[in-house]
């Protein structure tokens, strides 16, 4: 990891935008490990969350590789 957020952000903003979101469940995850907690994320146990989630990943995607002006704005910038 190069630590070049702009960069990155330009190739794959959702990516990006999801990085924060890992990152505190993996400190949960390792503060459950070291001091013997059970807390969870309860995002991540949220069936609306991860429906709406994916669902934002799939037509990201699908919006991306349509090369039509408004959306040739979520391809990546070269």
């Amino acid at each position: 990891m190069h630590f070049e957020f702009f960069q990155a952000f330009s190739y794959n903003p959702l990516l990006v935008l999801t990085i924060p979101l890992l990152i505190y469940a993996l400190v949960v995850e390792y503060l459950n490990f070291a001091f013997g907690t059970k807390h969870r994320v309860k995002l991540f146990y949220s069936n609306k969350f991860i429906v709406i989630y994916f669902g934002i990943a799939i037509i990201y995607a699908v919006l991306r590789n349509i090369p039509a002006e408004p959306f040739s704005y979520l391809a990546p910038l070269n």
